[in-house]
């Protein structure tokens, strides 16, 4: 027999460094573009990500031979702007008991809140072998730069147990998720509702036509550059409304270079609004992702405030699309209550966190189950109290899971 050959790991300033095709031969099983070489890459040439904007790539790649079998893409940071993770807390907690907490190593798809982060795998391969063969290379360069910690972002719910098991630390981020329970029709969806809510819903629904404004579904590769040009406009009107927490990290140059990647468009779905008589130009527009059987709802915007035209574009459209293309889950992305009052059941996506200082790693162990505690108490109020009636699978999953 043979023995296996040795591995070798390899640091990355950038995903232009690393072979596409063999990137993509162990995302693509995955269906997550957003893990996609593609993607990745837009990001980095496009301007969003790079050490400016407080993302510098540090990707890791783990070879034997010629072959690549494992991948991190990974990110040192020196804040947190852009990660969903609102760690600053923690941040103050290493300032008070005399430690720095950045910069930080951060695996993550970027400025998106969006479950199914993991390190990419051949499945030929060990997963544990390789995923401790890296977080221990992690760990090396970490002490040897002063690396606070390594944090891992809405992490993919199988590979959880696998970074706890190499003492990462669970910390349960707050969601939402539509389950498709078999719905027939739309009107099947709007059964599971309260009376009065499905009264609502039934207003929200009929207020763009009463407002003239007309609504669609536009898939991606099938869609004008102009439709990527206004998203962009549109993205930053909404981006600068919060201010610094808008999170506006893409860029003109990201929408234009999407617009022209077919391999990326064919898993990207529009939804539009327009006006009855105007130019034929979107008023309003969201950009969505399939992945999988999971849509993902990302950016939105629009030119001026529609009534409830936010809630058809983002949410029952997308979830009309849905059921008339058995999608399993639709995920709108993060924030915002009124979710619950609008079919999406509060759910717990996780983070995984190690603080390599001795001392921050205790207060963090000794103060997590707690603010996990509450973070679950604050997600089974949300369901139990919405205005409809959930799937028992979505009730218990993952609400009930425990670190």
């Amino acid at each position: 027999m043979t023995a296996p050959s040795t591995l070798s790991l390899q640091w990355h300033k950038s995903m232009a460094s690393i072979p596409r095709e063999e990137w993509n031969r162990l995302s693509t099983p995955l269906q997550n573009p957003l893990l996609s070489w593609d993607w990745l890459h837009l990001l980095e040439t496009s301007g969003a990500v790079r050490t400016r904007t407080g993302w510098t790539p540090s990707h890791v790649t783990l070879w034997r031979e010629r072959r690549l079998v494992a991948a991190a893409p990974l990110y040192l940071r020196h804040n947190s702007w852009g990660d969903y993770i609102f760690d600053q807390v923690w941040a103050e907690v290493a300032e008070r008991i005399g430690l720095g907490y950045y910069p930080k190593l951060v695996g993550a798809c970027p400025f998106s809140p969006v479950p199914g982060y993991r390190f990419l795998l051949d499945p030929a391969e060990n997963e544990q072998h390789l995923t401790t063969r890296i977080l221990r290379s992690i760990h090396t360069m970490a002490v040897k730069r002063g690396i606070s910690g390594c944090h891992f972002h809405f992490v993919d719910p199988e590979w959880k147990p696998l970074l706890e098991h190499c003492d990462y630390l669970a910390w349960v981020q707050p969601g939402f998720l539509w389950h498709n329970d078999a719905f027939k029709s739309f009107e099947d969806f709007l059964s599971r509702f309260h009376r009065n809510q499905r009264r609502n819903i039934r207003r929200e629904l009929r207020k763009p036509a009463e407002l003239g404004i007309e609504t669609r579904i536009v898939p991606a590769d099938q869609a004008p550059e102009q439709f990527f040009t206004r998203m962009y406009a549109m993205y930053r009107k909404t981006a600068r409304q919060f201010g610094r927490w808008g999170c506006h990290f893409l860029t003109p140059q990201f929408f234009l270079e999407l617009s022209q990647n077919k391999e990326l468009c064919r898993n990207l779905l529009f939804t539009a609004g327009f006006e009855r008589h105007g130019s034929g130009k979107p008023i309003a527009l969201s950009l969505l992702i399939r992945k999988g059987n999971t849509l993902l709802g990302r950016y939105w915007g629009c030119l001026k405030d529609y009534d409830a035209l936010h809630f058809n574009l983002c949410y029952y459209l997308p979830i009309q699309w849905a059921i008339d293309h058995g999608i399993a889950f639709f995920d709108p992305g993060m924030g915002g209550e009124h979710k619950s009052r609008r079919g999406f059941c509060a759910v717990a996506n996780h983070s995984l966190h190690r603080f390599f200082p001795r001392p921050l790693m205790a207060l963090f162990r000794q103060h997590i189950e707690a603010i996990n505690r509450h973070q679950r108490e604050g997600i089974a109020t949300l369901n139990a109290t919405a205005p409809y009636v959930f799937a028992n699978s979505q009730r218990q999953w993952p609400v009930e899971e425990k670190n």
